[in-house]
């Protein structure tokens, strides 16, 4: 055997060691009942995947740990806001979102129990799911079963999302809405971690996508109100929903504000008014 071939035997050994080193002290808690859907992705969000000793993060950086220490997902806030000096971070938590705009349907389950007997066939057996999920696409586009298909991860573009999905779009021919094929990110390096890929409906993934990067603001005294459409880097007036004499300037629609870090809030620099964010929250 050469050096390299024991150095990298060594390597895997001591990673499956720290997987279950890891999984011993992170044990899954037992969360009150939830729905099939809810339980379906909390299931994906902390499921192990695996622990390398060339991992970033240390031994708690890996989201499938985090996870596994929150006692009920459901409780996790649709949003949350940080803020430092004259910066405003808006995060729209993994969890609600994916609750927010994935279904289980008969057409999905349908789908995900074919893909899952592909996958562990003799043929595809020891292919990554990477591989799997990319041979069954093609077939179902042999098939012409499949309109059109397209995928993403979304480290590779700016996101409100807390945390990093990797997916790909179906659109059947015999389905009038979309599904996908979802993985979430446990891990540390985002090249590596993923969850085993289940299959969802999504509805409209238009809205799927475009609620990954839209956030409205309005302020709670004036009633102004704008919308980004790209995370938060450019804001755009939308209009006011109450009297606006509190103003300093009727024509000053631009947004500006003034931040309390401490208290981790936002308020309006032109009336004083507390600033509120939200998300989209369906389609």
């Amino acid at each position: 055997m050469s050096i390299d071939a024991i150095i990298h035997t060594l390597v895997e050994l001591e990673s499956e060691a720290q997987t279950q080193e890891c999984e011993i002290a992170n044990p899954r808690k037992e969360v009150p009942k939830m729905t099939p859907l809810e339980t379906k992705i909390w299931e994906m969000m902390t499921e192990n995947t695996g622990c390398h000793i060339l991992d970033s993060g240390g031994a708690c950086g890996r989201a499938w740990q985090k996870n596994r220490q929150i006692e009920d997902p459901r409780e996790i806030p649709t949003i949350s806001v940080e803020v430092w000096k004259d910066e405003v971070d808006v995060t729209y938590n993994l969890f609600p979102f994916l609750v927010n705009f994935l279904e289980m349907t008969e057409e999905s389950e349908k789908l995900q129990k074919e893909f899952m007997e592909f996958s562990h066939s003799d043929e595809m057996e020891d292919e990554s799911w990477y591989t799997c999920i990319e041979r069954f696409i093609e077939r179902l586009r042999d098939e012409d079963r499949l309109q059109e298909s397209y995928g993403d991860n979304t480290y590779n573009y700016e996101t409100v999302l807390g945390g990093v999905i990797q997916y790909d779009i179906l659109r059947l021919v015999d389905c009038d809405h979309d599904l996908i094929i979802l993985q979430t990110h446990n891990g540390c390096d985002v090249r590596g971690g993923y969850s085993d890929p289940y299959i969802f409906d999504a509805g409209y993934a238009d809205y799927f996508r475009i609620a990954m990067t839209d956030l409205s603001c309005q302020c709670k005294k004036c009633g102004m109100s704008w919308y980004s459409d790209d995370a938060g880097y450019h804001w755009y007036y939308e209009g006011c929903y109450k009297n606006v004499e509190q103003l300093a300037d009727d024509d000053d629609h631009e947004l500006r504000w003034r931040t309390d870090p401490d208290a981790s809030k936002v308020y309006h620099k032109n009336c004083g008014g507390e600033i509120e964010f939200s998300v989209m929250e369906g389609y």
